[in-house]
């Protein structure tokens, strides 16, 4: 698909172990999960596209936009927002959870 950066899918075993070494406390660092530029299109998709409302209480203030989960394939936002979309299918599939 090209939005997940294959150097991440291969070198699942250099993370884990990276992980399990790093101090002082267990972290792990992905210099780069997608590929170059992608999340700069999702990013202007987004702002141009999505619809976000004002809500407020009394433990905070955010804009909220639609839940990328509930971002249905053949809805308007989906077609205003085709690298969101990819971006939604890449990290939803197996591959990228498992």
């Amino acid at each position: 698909d090209g939005v997940i950066s294959p150097e991440v899918l291969t070198s699942e075993s250099d993370l884990a172990s990276a992980y399990a070494s790093a101090v002082p406390f267990r972290h792990g660092v992905v210099p780069s999960v997608t590929s170059p530029g992608f999340l700069e299109r999702v990013l202007d998709e987004a702002k141009q596209n999505s619809k976000v409302r004002f809500k407020e209480s009394d433990l905070f203030r955010v804009y909220q936009s639609v839940d990328l989960a509930n971002l249905s394939e053949g809805s308007e936002d989906a077609h205003r927002m085709p690298h969101l979309m990819k971006l939604r299918r890449a990290l939803y599939s197996s591959e990228f959870r498992s």
